[in-house]
């Protein structure tokens, strides 16, 4: 990968720290491949070049939304979405795709094989690999959240719908040897779209003990792909030991993950009703009965400087400064090679959060919707992430 600049200059105080970092890898893990890469979901239009640059990032991942092609009006070969990763690829990135088979929100059934429709899925993924040309093709996103229940348990025949979808699909996409982005290598094939591993609930779905063993023993699959939105770091332990213990010897991808349930339990905790937070509030003369939601949903509506925002998490009992630090150590001790977490929250202004909302917002490494950077050649960032994210893009180079 050609060599980028470092734009990511953060304070001085967290320099040191960077470069202490970069150099003193543990000795277990060094023997281990792993990258850190890039969540766009969605918007892969936000995965813009100068960007990537800010935290010298080489991989990034997003999902197309398979009814939105399917008969949608999206069309691949001129999607803006897709051009911005086009552009990231041919600055140097590496590109992972996501097949996201999105049957819930249409309330659409799963093909039967054989079917006009399945065959319409199964030639939009080879175009898929055509005009997007990634790096590694993950079969499918969320099957949970994605799948109509009918779907996710035995019909009539004894197979599940979706399962059988997704072996076929593996069948077929195997069939045409794909290849990757340099137009030689063999393109990595992931399955399985797992979220919550740490629940009883989600390991015994009649879809998690089928899938899990055709997953282990199936040798056109490179990776199994999960998601970890766990509450604590323990929930991510649970989760990467089940999976370990369940698919031995084959290495995952995990495509986003986060402590998201244990910031929403926290949103209306007030600002000031700890220690830390009456400092915190003193500093910056804040209401101490201002909710942490309605303190980010000021942020939104006129952003504040960087120096403000890293003090406000910093106040907060619930943030976890070593969080991505942590994470990584977990996952490289259970076969992950591929992690891709929050990258950007999106364009300042378009942020609201309501009193059940679930504050994605909370996960990027950049905070430019909520902060303002005090270097204008990078945006503004969770510091304690970025020192992390740093460390991790360098050591892959």
């Amino acid at each position: 990968m050609p060599p980028r600049p470092s734009v990511l200059r953060a304070v001085s105080s967290c320099a040191a720290i960077v470069c202490a970092l970069i150099s003193t890898a543990a000795a277990d893990d060094s023997d281990k491949p792993f990258t850190l890469g890039a969540n766009f979901n969605e918007s892969l239009h936000h995965a813009e070049v100068f960007r990537l640059d800010a935290g010298e990032t080489e991989w990034i991942r997003g999902f197309l939304p398979a009814t939105e092609f399917v008969g949608g009006p999206r069309r691949l070969e001129s999607d803006r979405r897709l051009q911005t990763f086009h552009e990231a690829r041919e600055s140097g990135r590496k590109i992972a795709l996501t097949l996201k088979w999105d049957f819930k929100d249409t309330k659409t059934r799963v093909p039967a094989p054989g079917s006009e429709q399945e065959d319409a899925c199964f030639q939009w993924a080879l175009d898929v690999i055509e005009h997007g040309k990634p790096d590694l093709l993950l079969l499918i996103n969320e099957i949970f959240i994605d799948t109509m229940k009918a779907d996710m348990v035995p019909g009539p025949d004894g197979e599940i719908p979706m399962v059988r979808f997704l072996k076929r699909l593996t069948a077929h996409v195997r069939a045409t040897a794909p290849t990757a982005s340099d137009g030689s290598s063999p393109l990595p094939l992931s399955c399985g779209g797992f979220t919550r591993m740490e629940t009883d609930d989600k390991r015994n779905a009649p879809a998690t003990k089928a899938l899990l063993p055709w997953l282990s023993a199936n040798d056109q699959i490179d990776f199994v792909n999960f998601h970890m939105h766990g509450d604590d770091l323990e929930d991510f332990s649970d989760a990467l030991e089940f999976m370990d213990a369940r698919v031995p010897g084959k290495p995952f991808v995990v495509t986003e993950f986060s402590l998201i349930w244990r910031y929403k339990r926290n949103l209306e905790d007030p600002l000031g009703h700890t220690p830390e937070g009456k400092q915190f509030t003193g500093r910056y003369d804040l209401d101490p009965d201002t909710t942490t939601r309605e303190y980010l949903n000021a942020c939104a509506r006129k952003q504040v400087p960087e120096k403000e925002f890293n003090d406000f998490l910093r106040s907060r009992s619930w943030y976890v400064p070593d969080f991505l630090d942590e994470a990584v150590r977990l996952m490289r001790a259970h076969r992950v090679r591929h992690a891709f977490y929050a990258y950007h929250q999106g364009k300042p202004g378009r942020h609201r959060l309501g009193r059940d909302s679930t504050p994605w917002s909370l996960n990027p490494v950049f905070i430019d919707r909520f902060a303002v950077s005090p270097d204008p050649e990078r945006p503004a960032a969770n510091l304690a992430f970025a020192k992390t994210w740093l460390r991790e893009s360098r050591a892959t180079r």
